[in-house]
């Protein structure tokens, strides 16, 4: 599972396939990190990724204290998410970026 959309960094080099490495929760947040790859053929030879993004999560769903940064987002994660059938955190991840202008036209492969 990932998403293809054709992306170009600052740095000039053009990627396509962006995959979920890491989901991470612990009791004060959840951390979601996605990377970008040229291609699936290369994110499977274990090159590296052009990019990395990565997305924080407030888990406490808008009672964000004053010291948490502004790109803490409001979690995806929901029970209400993740109950559905034949949900996971990768389905839900997945459907969660495509709702960001980034990857709001990509592609499931």
């Amino acid at each position: 599972m990932a998403l293809k959309k054709e992306f170009e960094t600052p740095t000039g080099a053009v990627g396509e396939y962006w995959k979920i490495a890491q989901y991470r929760y612990s009791p004060d947040s959840e951390v979601l990190v996605v990377e970008l790859y040229v291609s699936e053929e290369h994110r499977r030879a274990g090159k590296r990724p052009l990019l990395t993004r990565v997305f924080n999560f407030d888990y406490k769903l808008g009672e964000r204290p004053d010291d948490v940064p502004t790109d803490y987002l409001e979690s995806p994660f929901s029970l209400d998410a993740m109950n559905k059938d034949g949900a996971n955190f990768l389905s839900v991840g997945y459907n969660w970026l495509k709702k960001l202008d980034l990857l709001s036209d990509s592609k499931d492969v």
